[in-house]
């Protein structure tokens, strides 16, 4: 704010005679800053759990589990899922506890279904020629008769679309080699849990006879007790085997059978890693036939666009050679 009088300007906000008024310094004493208290978890310092978890399945059908409030609780440690082939994991002995016996892991392998079985990119483009052939077929006049002139006639078009139809079954039977695989893998999965089972069991059994390695080498080498599971299904199997035809010799069958691993359960341990070397077989059989599916779908895919690509660039001179017309649907 300013005046006049006499002449002279008087600021009297913040200057007052031309010279500058000292501010007047607010001296506040500070008040304690009071924190909130953390709000009880089941877990100190870890986040509440939101009221929606969203989950997907290895089929890749999303599963959704809704809650009124978050929970409390700690979440327990998500358990990855392998899937059995020939080797097992790093770290995996195949005999289970702290103790060794019966509850191995899984053998890793990639997952086939946690892909989706076939190639978006392949779909849309049999999407998008079936949207051609059928475009060229159903052609009205004068572009039908303009198409024929330019080698695009009816009988043609027919060829390109039993070509496409044998197409689709390969696509189809890949889907089916693909099913067979995971059914595949996830029965070996479950041999190989019942053999690793048995074959622990066993080996429990028999340290129990021949509890000291030194007085008792030469039974723990003949029945590999000393040695970890390998981290191969065929070398589990073979080794297995070994145990087991070692267990059926004197003098260990007598030893085994006062404690009640007669003939009879050796036999049937023995054909546990029977049943796990036939699936294991068959699992080989079942990815073979998916890779020769694949190889089969790729090839048709390919001979379908060397066909379909020359039919697109015999319609794009006709257009260009009659603008007046419009393209047939799909182009």
């Amino acid at each position: 704010m300013s005046t006049t009088k006499g002449g002279r300007r008087h600021h009297v906000n913040g200057r007052t005679n031309g010279k500058t008024a000292a501010a007047p310094v607010a001296t506040l004493d500070p008040e304690p800053v009071v924190l909130p208290a953390p709000a009880a978890t089941g877990d100190a310092g870890a986040p509440a759990a939101p009221a929606e978890a969203v989950g997907e399945t290895a089929s890749g059908v999303t599963a959704v589990t809704e809650g009124l409030a978050p929970t409390t609780a700690p979440a327990a440690p998500a358990t990855p899922t392998t899937v059995a082939t020939g080797e097992l994991p790093d770290g995996t002995t195949g005999e289970g506890t702290t103790e060794g016996e019966g509850t191995g892991t899984l053998p890793e392998e990639k997952t086939p279904g946690t892909h989706a079985p076939q190639s978006e990119r392949i779909r849309r483009y049999l999407v998008r020629s079936d949207d051609q052939l059928y475009g060229l077929a159903s052609a009205p006049e004068p572009v039908a008769t303009l198409l024929a002139a330019y080698r695009i006639t009816p009988e043609r078009v027919a060829g390109v679309r039993g070509q496409y139809d044998a197409t689709q079954l390969t696509v189809s039977n890949r889907r089916e080699a693909m099913a067979h695989e995971a059914t595949a893998v996830r029965d070996l999965q479950r041999a190989y849990l019942v053999a690793d089972a048995g074959y622990g069991a066993f080996r429990q059994v028999v340290r129990t006879i021949y509890p000291d390695p030194v007085r008792d080498l030469d039974a723990h080498r003949a029945l590999g007790l000393d040695l970890p599971a390998p981290k191969s299904i065929p070398l589990f199997v073979d080794m297995g085997r070994e145990a087991m035809r070692a267990a059926q010799s004197e003098p260990y069958a007598t030893q085994l059978a006062a404690v009640g691993f007669d003939e009879e359960g050796i036999a049937g341990t023995l054909a546990l890693f029977d049943a796990v070397d036939a699936l294991y077989q068959a699992r080989l059989a079942a990815g073979h036939a998916a890779v020769e599916a694949t190889k089969v779908r790729n090839a048709a895919v390919d001979g379908l666009r060397v066909a379909m690509r020359q039919l697109q660039a015999e319609v794009k001179a006709m257009l260009r050679a009659h603008p007046e017309v419009s393209a047939p649907s799909g182009f």
